[in-house]
């Protein structure tokens, strides 16, 4: 009877800025680092390998093939196997060293301004208070800082504020001290945790020291917009950071993800701006979205810079699980452009590509689907 198929793998971390933190290629970070894993197979009798067979898995996503990647990695444990003429499997499985690194939360605290003008504005939640591994020794740091405008402002222009920070553990607290607001305006706070890999935000609308509601026999009024935190009937509010596939090969200017979920209905949006240093050409595949689809549904939205094959144009972004990039993103779609006569019109899911080397990705879109 012949021998199982030999496997011998590799799995590195293509993400360029976790490995500046780690200091090696094969160690991970959760949540973070682009893996890649590869695999040779030798068969001791010299069978025929089925090469049809090779497979890789990690978590609930399966690579076919003897190399894949797994973007935004959550689990270290690598699932390797082939089979081959005569039906023997060859496993092996490889549990990678990870560094259990979680991305920091940040909550505002509802805070509001005295008589005087004077408040302080306040936010707590958690991060990573620890070192990303021996080899490299780096400790993780942890900056808060805020912004505001009278609410109706445009709050990008704002400046940012660093707030004193009070750590215990993985917990942190900041707060700052303000003057010189008017009590009766309402203000847009914006609050952000950064670390060295990742932040965390949260904003607060219609800030003011002003009767937040008022009531007659005829009525109830609002003095500023209401938020229901713990839903209306089922509604949740998420924020969520989304991944390009080959992140590695991109620089972030910005990236903001938001959903929202009533019932089995999710919607979710993403902005990405990104300056892409490649010669190689990735499909724009983005990763994290919250929640499962349970079929694939299409939304609008903006592709600017990416490249497209020759006859074809940006058409949507598909939210799916996909057989080739795991569950829970969202892909391109292109279609014809430019035909010379009267033809259907054919809808593609590959051709929409990153841009040329050194050039900026602007993506932006919005998806409502089942879950």
């Amino acid at each position: 009877m012949a021998s199982a198929p030999q496997i011998t793998y590799k799995v590195v971390d293509n993400n360029l800025l976790t490995r500046s933190l780690t200091g090696h290629e094969s160690i991970l970070v959760k949540g973070h680092s682009f893996a890649g894993a590869e695999m040779s197979v030798y068969s001791p009798d010299g069978t025929a390998i089925k090469t049809g067979t090779a497979r890789i898995r990690n978590g609930d996503k399966t690579v076919y093939g003897y190399q894949g990647s797994f973007p935004g990695i959550t689990d270290n444990v690598f699932t390797f196997s082939v089979a081959d003429e005569f039906g023997n499997v060859g496993t092996a499985k490889y549990t990678a060293p990870m560094v259990d690194y979680e991305d920091p939360t940040c909550v505002l605290s509802n805070n509001r301004p005295d008589g005087s003008g004077n408040m302080t504005v306040s936010c707590s939640g958690t991060w990573f208070n620890d070192t990303f591994g021996q080899v490299t020794n780096i400790h993780n740091s942890l900056t808060v800082s805020y912004r505001y405008v009278e609410l109706g402002q445009d709050i990008s222009y704002a400046t940012w504020n660093d707030m004193t920070v009070y750590t215990s553990g993985n917990a942190y607290s900041a707060s700052a001290d303000l003057s010189g607001l008017d009590y009766q305006k309402a203000y847009f706070f914006e609050v952000v945790a950064r670390d060295l890999l990742s932040q965390g935000r949260d904003t607060s609308q219609g800030v003011t020291g002003a009767p937040v509601f008022h009531w007659s026999n005829d009525d109830v009024t609002f003095e500023v917009p209401v938020t229901f935190n713990k839903g209306i009937n089922g509604v949740q509010y998420s924020e969520w950071t989304p991944h390009l596939y080959g992140e590695e090969y991109y620089v972030y200017d910005s990236r903001e993800g938001w959903a929202f979920k009533i019932g089995n209905i999710a919607t979710v949006g993403f902005y990405i701006k990104a300056q892409y240093f490649s010669y190689t050409l990735s499909p724009i595949v983005i990763y994290g979205c919250p929640y499962y689809p349970t079929q694939a549904s299409a939304g609008g939205g903006m592709c600017s810079g990416a490249v497209v094959s020759e006859g074809k144009t940006f058409q949507c972004f598909v939210a799916e699980n996909s057989q080739d990039y795991g569950d829970k993103v969202i892909t391109t779609r292109v279609q014809d452009c430019d035909r010379p006569t009267q033809t259907e019109l054919r809808t593609y899911a590959s051709g929409c590509f990153s841009p040329f080397h050194t050039g900026v990705l602007t993506i932006s879109g919005t998806i409502t689907y089942l879950t």
